[in-house]
């Protein structure tokens, strides 16, 4: 299923169409075509293709794949006993 943002195309008995998602309910989807027009519908077995990923905007510089670095291992610690209060021990009489 597609996500809101997604470029997809739906092809039905006509020619396909290109639009973007912008609402998810469930099946339904509104999708907003690059005719201008929106709908909302739920596609059948085989009609939806997703296109492309979400839609990025026009001034951003593409996004780069950032190279993943582990984090350095944690080892475990053994938790230790809660220290007790002093207690005032009374002189002998």
């Amino acid at each position: 299923m597609a996500d809101v943002g997604v470029r997809i195309e739906v092809t039905g008995s006509g020619m396909p169409r290109l639009g973007v998602v912008t609402a998810v309910s469930g099946a339904m989807l509104t999708v907003l075509w690059d005719t201008g027009e929106e709908t909302s519908f739920i596609p059948g077995a085989g009609d939806l293709r997703v296109v492309t990923g979400r839609r990025r905007r026009a001034s951003s510089p593409p996004a780069r794949r950032a190279t993943a670095k582990k984090a350095p291992a944690r080892k475990a610690t053994a938790k230790k006993a809660p220290a007790r209060k002093a207690t005032a021990k009374k002189a002998p009489a």
